[in-house]
């Protein structure tokens, strides 16, 4: 079934993704309903972390999905979509930084953020967030993190990273969960610090299950985790 987006823009919102749940909350929305802001005051990431966001310099937004083979493969489709999207505008090397973020060797250009409501055992809906940094000149010094600006050359207007990545996400919304797969390992930077269950470890990132799964060759030897448990601390420097 195709994916259809329906925007609706906000000069000025808190949170585009907390906008979008309280209003789904309200009422029945349609899949692909879509909320963006030209400035977000109250951004958040994985774990609360904030986002930081400037007026204009950054593409947020958050849409509404409801997938019929549940949601185990969604951060990895749209961080597929994200790559895609940023791709034509950039110069430098991009990867994928388990579970949910796009990094140049500058720093990270995006993050997204996957969060369901369920009803019991039933998936209502799942809204996703997305943070792009698209004109930025600089950053506070303690953050690591980099414009499309400053890694390529990005489009004149938002809206054109936006239909690009409507696209991209709708493709990857309806391939099959092996191209998924593959395509999101072939793009995930493999080696790094990881925190697990048992702790940081130095590891490699060996293999991926949509399933739910990560493994991860560390100094003990390939171990599998759940993959909701890890997370990469910091992309690998040779």
């Amino acid at each position: 079934m195709a994916l259809n987006f329906r925007r609706h823009f906000f000069e000025v919102l808190p949170s585009t993704q907390s906008y979008l749940k309280a209003w789904a909350l309200q009422e029945p929305l349609p899949e692909g309903t879509l909320v963006w802001a030209r400035h977000q005051t109250a951004g958040y990431g994985r774990k609360g972390s904030p986002w930081y966001s400037t007026p204009g310099e950054s593409l947020t937004f958050s849409f509404l999905v409801r997938p019929e083979r549940g949601i185990t493969s969604l951060t990895a489709q749209t961080a597929l979509a994200l790559y895609e999207t940023v791709a034509p505008f950039c110069r430098e090397t991009l990867y994928l930084k388990w579970p949910n973020d796009l990094w140049s060797p500058q720093g990270k250009l995006a993050g997204l953020l996957v969060e369901a409501l369920w009803k019991g055992t039933h998936l209502q809906h799942a809204c996703i967030g997305v943070g792009l940094n698209v004109y930025q000149p600089y950053f506070p010094p303690d953050l690591r993190a980099a414009s499309l600006a400053q890694v390529g050359q990005p489009p004149d207007h938002l809206e054109v990273l936006l239909a690009e990545f409507e696209r991209a996400f709708t493709r990857w919304y309806t391939a099959p969960t092996p191209a998924v797969r593959m395509a999101f390992l072939e793009r995930l930077q493999r080696k790094g610090q990881f925190h697990t269950p048992d702790g940081p470890v130095e590891a490699t990132l060996l293999d991926w299950e949509p399933e739910g799964w990560l493994w991860l060759e560390t100094p003990q030897g390939p171990t599998r985790y759940l993959a909701a448990a890890v997370q990469m601390l910091w992309p690998y420097s040779p």
